[in-house]
């Protein structure tokens, strides 16, 4: 296996596309220029294929040192192909080619290699080179200068060891330790795992009593349930019993309430009919004390005419010698007068039966008003009695404010019933003062 050709596109000094000029040979070729020429540029386009040295891993701020600085527009990438001939078949790839082309291709993003035309990682590449016998580790795939000099002075040990790098001995022992590591580390994981397993057979016997446990828990579980819902559905009927109970009893309080409600209403028709009897006979009572006025103002006056008509008699008995017949007209005018008192008090009296009766009945009427609304207060009552109070404590509260508010009502009631009977008891003392006046004028006319 050996190079047949190299492609570079933009990579250092190199700006062309294609061949570097015919196929190298298989055995030695030469490349020869002056200073500047590029003669280590095409070494390090090799290097940087094969992923030796400084090139196998490039950092982001090393990238434009491999561009193309050359005249036109700028370069942002780069890549290099490396034909291998591989008619020996030392690269292992299902190909039918001889050839094998690798080509790695760098951008400031991307760092990608492709082997025949195909995409393929940089671990597969670097192990496929490596499979070939072109391992990273060994320092003389590609000589530099002063490598030559630095294998002839350098100790057997030294030199030993490198002929172990270059026959690729070292890679293998690399390995052999990476694969005696990877065993120990099988063996500790293998002690772990036996670990593991122990302690999950001892949580798997657990498991097991725990599962016995469960299913005898299920079990009583069950029955809690079957027994939970006897009782819940016991429960249930006896609410259900009470309910429907509940709502015949809601029933018959509604009919109830209905009647009550039907006597309330006629309760109230019969009491606005007992209050309009009452104003008519309060409106009639009051006529009756303004007719009663009227006559007592007409009675004074009267009075007051046969005060003057004495004063007249007895000025007329002071002169009944000058004038005599002055006398008889004023005899005849005071009898006109006593004739009228007379009437007056018939009158007088007659009013005074009618008030009597009028206030007899207006009592009456007042007393069916008061009854009839205690009857309809009670009814009222009695039927928001339950929805009213929410405990006994309200109810008896509720109970004694009320007594106290009637309390107080009654005191006003007996007051003003105490100014009546005043009022009621004065009259009589009136009229009978003005019968006694009556009569004393009478005895007085009588006299004379």
């Amino acid at each position: 296996m050996h190079i047949k050709a190299v492609v570079f596109r933009d990579f250092k000094s190199y700006y062309y596309d294609g061949l570097g000029g015919e196929e190298f040979s298989p055995l030695v070729n030469c490349l020869v220029g002056g200073n500047g020429s590029g003669k280590s540029n095409f070494f390090a386009g090799v290097q940087f294929v094969l992923g030796h040295g400084k090139y196998r891993t490039i950092p982001v701020k090393e990238r434009k040192e491999l561009l193309h600085e050359g005249a036109g527009n700028k370069r942002l990438s780069t890549s290099v192909e490396l034909h291998l001939d591989n008619s020996d078949g030392r690269l292992a790839l299902d190909s039918d080619s001889n050839t094998v082309v690798i080509q790695r291709m760098l951008g400031s993003k991307k760092d990608e290699y492709i082997v025949n035309q195909r995409s393929t990682s940089a671990s597969e590449v670097h192990a496929l080179l490596e499979a070939a016998g072109f391992s990273p580790s060994n320092p003389y795939n590609i000589v530099e200068q002063g490598r030559i000099t630095a294998f002839a002075t350098m100790r057997d040990e030294d030199r030993f060891e490198l002929l172990k790098q270059i026959a690729g001995t070292k890679v293998y022992e690399d390995r052999r330790l990476q694969s005696l590591q990877v065993l120990e580390q099988a063996e500790r994981d293998m002690a772990r795992i036996d670990s593991n397993i122990q302690n999950i057979d001892g949580r798997l016997n657990e498991l097991g009593e725990e599962r016995e446990e469960f299913k005898a828990h299920q079990q009583l579980e069950r029955r809690h349930r079957c027994l939970q819902y006897c009782i819940h559905k016991k429960e249930a009927d006896t609410a259900m019993a009470a309910l429907k109970e509940a709502e015949e009893t809601l029933a018959s309080q509604t009919n109830s309430a209905q009647a009550l409600m039907d006597k309330i209403h006629e309760t109230s028709k019969d009491l606005k009919a007992l209050e309009k009897k009452a104003a008519q006979a309060s409106l009639t009572v009051q006529q009756q004390k303004r007719q009663r006025d009227l006559i007592l103002q007409e009675r004074s006056g009267w009075v007051k005419r046969q005060a003057r008509l004495e004063v007249s008699l007895n000025a007329a008995e002071t002169e009944q010698k000058e004038d005599q017949l002055l006398k008889a007209k004023t005899e005849q005018s005071l009898a006109a007068v006593l004739a009228e008192i007379r009437k007056k008090d018939a009158q007088l009296e007659k009013e005074a039966r009618e008030l009597n009766e009028l206030e007899t009945v207006a009592e009456k009427s007042r007393a069916e008003v008061a009854n009839l609304a205690a009857q309809v207060d009670f009814l009222i009552t009695k039927r928001g009695r339950h929805n009213q109070f929410s405990t006994r404590v309200d109810r008896d509260k509720w109970l004694t404010t009320e007594v106290a508010k009637q309390q107080k009502t009654l005191a006003v009631y007996e007051k003003e019933k105490e100014k009546l009977e005043a009022t009621k008891v004065d009259i009589p003392k009136r009229v009978a003062a003005i019968l006694h006046e009556i009569e004393k004028k009478r005895s007085t006319l009588s006299i004379e």
